[in-house]
């Protein structure tokens, strides 16, 4: 028996080439089938976020970073806008004399860096997803933040926001002249997520943080919408896991914020909230530390990647009671190797099995895009240490190949499946290989969908390795097929 699967868009086709096909395939394909066909139209997308894209970055960073996104055939570079580095006067009390926050061109403001920012992804021809963060002094609400609030985090000012909002938007409309290059509009932005990690206090606080980021949320969403009807809007991106008791879970959060509450692994509407939050896609966080990627956070509403099917629940909840159709982004998602940080890291080869494991459980889970962040890792004494995907410039990991190239297999009951995503941007022909005595047998043919993603279902009497290659083109790492076990793999573990 042999029977290839492959997504293209706006649906499914299946080809069956001779055989019986047993109950358990049935049941698996009639599930992949029914959680793929959602993501068929949106597409699986991947990009990255990393100081290398900013126009203060060395040349050593630039050069890694783009070398990273050509080799990840990425479509996205989020690039973080920070709303009190923008303008004069941040640490004052008072917004400086004359200053006009709704107008881009007002001399309060100093848009240089983001302008750079916005040239160069734009000539690489990349998706900007822009993500704002951090208010000034004199925009921050009245009262006593508690002992985690960051900088800028404080309950900020929903009116100034919404007029920052609006001059951005108008400046990266595609209609507004740079200021560099005389007779030529500066880019146009369409991708907005609208704060950082609001669920944590060091990032986002207010006395009613749900309600407070509601407001703030909304007041973009108009702002954004006014200018460009297709601007998308992203709820988030969300913290992964809950560090600090004055913070939420991401999904507590998320629903509190859409007026529903988390039963379960489900989600149903409040009880005496009824205000409408608007919005394109939820965006989460989603990192692993401690454990296996098919292990589930400890505690409930927290996102590693085996829970992400969950935040596609709070999705499609809101779509069920309130219309529309909403995606769900990762715009935030890295794997941690040791070398540099033996705390949280795992070995190279076993977090590339890891990342090529967890990009399947998104993709499986309603994801249309996933941001890497960041290329190049950070010195051994920071905390972050470990998520990137070169150790040093020009020092590439395995996890490299793995977010590029994700391929994983799986062998049940005499019944095996390939999944994997090649970095393409066009349907190609997909070779499935196995490991038999040290060469690679084919043991199926077929085509990706124009995302690159493909599936495929072919009889398999035992585990083994396996790999895809496209025709004349790419190949995968190989992949052992045996289920990775949902364990801690660490004593610390957030989540």
């Amino acid at each position: 028996m042999e029977l290839l699967v492959h997504r293209q868009a706006p649906g499914w086709r299946v080809t069956r080439l001779g055989g019986t096909v047993g109950l358990a395939l049935v049941v698996a394909l009639s599930v992949l089938l029914a959680l793929g066909s959602a993501q068929a139209k949106a597409g699986f997308s991947i990009g990255l976020q990393d100081d290398g894209f900013r126009s203060d970055a060395s040349a050593d960073q630039a050069a890694t970073a783009w070398a990273a996104e050509r080799a990840i055939h990425g479509s996205y570079v989020r690039v973080g806008v920070p709303w009190a580095q923008l303008v004069h006067d941040a640490k004052n009390s008072q917004p400086p004399a004359g200053f006009n926050q709704a107008d881009p061109g007002s001399p309060g403001y100093d848009w240089s860096r983001v302008d750079d920012a916005v040239r160069s992804v734009a000539a690489h021809h990349k998706k900007i997803i822009f993500v704002t963060q951090g208010a000034p002094q004199w925009a921050i609400g009245p009262g006593s933040p508690g002992p985690n609030v960051g900088q800028g985090a404080w309950n900020p000012n929903p009116d100034m926001f919404s007029q920052f909002i609006h001059a951005a938007a108008i400046r990266y409309s595609g209609h507004f002249p740079d200021p560099m290059k005389r007779g030529a509009s500066l880019p146009r932005v369409r991708y907005w997520e609208p704060w950082n990690e609001p669920n944590i206090p060091g990032f986002f606080s207010a006395p009613d943080p749900v309600s407070a980021y509601r407001v703030l949320l909304n007041r973009a969403y108009a702002a954004l919408k006014a200018i460009h009807r297709d601007n998308l809007v992203i709820l988030g991106g969300l913290a992964p896991v809950k560090p600090f008791p004055d913070s939420f879970t991401p999904l507590d959060f998320a629903a509190s914020v859409l007026c529903m509450r988390r039963v379960g692994t489900h989600f149903r509407a409040a009880r005496g909230c009824h205000q409408r939050a608007n919005f394109d896609a939820l965006g989460i966080h989603s990192y692993t530390l401690g454990a296996t990627p098919t292990r589930h956070a400890a505690i409930p509403g927290d996102t590693f990647p085996a829970d992400i099917g969950e935040a596609h629940n709070l999705v499609q909840a809101e779509d069920r009671l309130h219309g529309g159709h909403h995606q769900t982004w990762v715009t935030e998602f890295a794997w941690f190797t040791n070398p540099p940080n033996p705390r949280f890291g795992d070995s190279d080869a076993k977090a590339a099995r890891y990342v090529a494991y967890s990009m399947y459980e998104m993709w499986k889970s309603g994801v249309s895009v996933v941001i890497w962040f960041t290329v190049i890792d950070l010195p051994p004494s920071e905390s972050d240490a470990g998520r990137g995907l070169y150790y040093a410039p020009g020092q590439p990991k395995l996890d490299l190949q793995a977010f590029t190239f994700p391929v994983i297999a799986s062998v049940r009951h005499r019944h095996g499946f390939v999944w994997g995503r090649a970095p393409v941007s066009h349907s190609v022909r997909v070779v499935v290989q196995r490991s038999v005595g040290g060469r690679w047998r084919t043991v199926a043919r077929t085509r990706s969908g124009s995302d690159g993603v493909f599936l495929v279902f072919f009889g398999a009497r035992r585990n083994g390795l396996y790999r895809a290659k496209v025709v004349r083109g790419p190949v995968s790492l190989p992949y052992n097929s045996r289920p990775i076990p949902p364990i801690l793999t660490r004593p610390i573990n957030f989540g």
